[in-house]
């Protein structure tokens, strides 16, 4: 999650250039109000999940696997 929703859309163009298959739509907080979340996926398995956490993560940003 992105509250500078220009940080969100850089972490989505360096995932994007990455070729992994990723989307992003905003979230609203009462605390912080709009938030840009960027999502990567969906994945056929944890184990190509996985090897997306480590590529997102060689682009020096973080990552979570959730199943949905």
């Amino acid at each position: 999650l992105f509250a500078v929703p220009t940080n969100g859309t850089n972490a989505y163009r360096k995932l994007e250039r990455a070729g992994l298959p990723v989307f992003s739509d905003e979230v609203r907080s009462k605390k912080k109000g709009v938030l840009t979340r960027v999502r990567v996926g969906p994945f056929a398995s944890r184990v190509l999940a996985d090897a997306a956490v480590q590529k997102i993560q060689t682009l020096q940003l973080d990552a979570v696997v959730f199943q949905h």
